[in-house]
């Protein structure tokens, strides 16, 4: 996927890296998201559009 999206002069950005580093924006059953996981994720995708 990265090698395509390069090709193609795409950004990429893996979420799952994203969410391993920010373990609060789980419930505590550590599986699924709370409300946090969607500001978080919508903030990288500001950032990779602005660069």
């Amino acid at each position: 996927m990265n090698e395509t999206a390069q090709e193609k002069g795409l950004k990429t950005i893996n979420i799952n890296s994203l969410t391993e580093q920010n373990p609060q924006w789980f419930e505590k059953d550590g599986v699924h998201p709370n409300n946090d996981v969607a500001y978080g994720i919508a903030a990288q995708i500001k950032k990779a559009l602005e660069n």
